[in-house]
């Protein structure tokens, strides 16, 4: 007969696997790729909903009582909801899955849009494989295999990338690209803020960068309004692209790759 629980390492792992927190959907495409099987990852922000004014409902919270692990990545809501989540669950470990790496900063606040950037995944990975084995050394060979399987995945990612971008420049309305902007030397230019500025010489400026740039695509996040980012790219000649960076990086990064060729 099968228990339901296994003691291992004096935590609490469930037959169906290690319970494990995530912020952002993106942080549990790299979870689950090192974990596999071994792993149950629930994830805090729902797709579609914004990690800057995102508030669950207790119902929500109440899940993660009996989870051991969370991986928080610097994404706005965890100031206020981290806290909570500790409330509920005392002996909560919390990790930055992105510990190992330095963070570009914008208005002196760090972008958490780490899972953009090939490179900065391996990193990233490397969080993820050493909190498993903490918690579950008697499947380490396991984890180790998949990570390999994770770092061949990633560098084939980025080898993509630097074969298929011949774009110099992107316009973003969000800014949410620049780890991404930086491994593969792109210029991001963005749009959020030029729309109430009030300032038609800051945007008339925009414009001219754009064009100077021969910039090609605008990226813009699902719960973003297209209509501004409409007109500015008709007035430079570029394509409107719908794209989430709240998804799976493995699915982002190459619709990036591909609209920048």
């Amino acid at each position: 007969m099968f228990k339901k629980w296994l003691l291992v390492v004096g935590v609490v792992v469930g037959v169906w696997g290690l319970e494990v927190g995530v912020s952002i959907p993106p942080e549990k495409g790299i979870v689950e790729r090192i974990g596999g099987e071994r792993v149950q990852v629930e994830v805090l922000l729902p797709e579609g909903s914004s990690p800057v004014t995102y508030t669950p409902p207790l119902q929500k919270l109440m899940k993660y009582r009996k989870i051991p692990l969370f991986f928080s990545i610097g994404v706005p809501f965890e100031k206020r909801l981290i806290p909570k989540l500790r409330e509920l669950n005392p002996n909560l470990k919390v990790v930055d899955i992105g510990r190992y790496l330095h963070r570009l900063k914008r208005g002196g606040v760090p972008d958490p849009h780490i899972w953009l950037s090939p490179p900065l995944l391996l990193l990233q990975g490397e969080v993820v494989l050493e909190e498993l084995i903490k918690r579950d050394p008697t499947n380490k060979g396991y984890y180790l295999e998949n990570f390999r399987k994770f770092v061949a995945e990633v560098e084939k990612l980025e080898e993509m990338g630097w074969r298929k971008i011949h774009q110099h420049a992107f316009l973003t309305f969000h800014p949410s690209f620049s780890y991404f902007a930086e491994t593969y030397n792109l210029k991001q230019l963005w749009i959020e803020g030029q729309q109430n500025s009030g300032s038609l010489a800051s945007l008339r400026q925009l414009v001219e960068e754009a064009r100077r740039l021969g910039v090609k695509r605008v990226f813009i996040a699902p719960e973003f309004p297209t209509r501004f980012a409409e007109v500015v790219a008709r007035q430079i000649g570029a394509k409107v692209v719908v794209i989430s960076p709240l998804r799976d990086p493995f699915k982002t990064i190459p619709q990036l790759i591909e609209e920048l060729e």
